[in-house]
């Protein structure tokens, strides 16, 4: 996930983002832009991380997955006759 809060909004930013909408917070209009996430989907968590592609060993996935993975040795495959 990835958030910006902006205290103004600059025009190159509202003709870049594809879905654009209004609410009353308060009294006050807030403006609220939605576009996708910068980086890339981890095939673990499906976050988007800038990070996803940074691991050789583990290139799909996050730096977080990647440390969870990297932390513990494969799981031994059972012999089957």
């Amino acid at each position: 996930m990835q958030v910006e809060v902006h205290q103004s909004i600059e025009t190159e930013h509202i003709e870049n983002v594809p879905y654009t909408g209004e609410c009353l917070i308060g009294g006050n209009k807030v403006w609220i832009g939605v576009s996708r996430a910068e980086g890339s989907k981890c095939e673990r968590c499906w976050n988007f991380s800038l990070r996803v592609g940074s691991f050789p060993e583990h290139p799909t996935l996050c730096k977080r997955c990647f440390n969870v993975v990297a932390g513990h040795p494969e799981p031994a495959m059972a012999a089957v006759s």
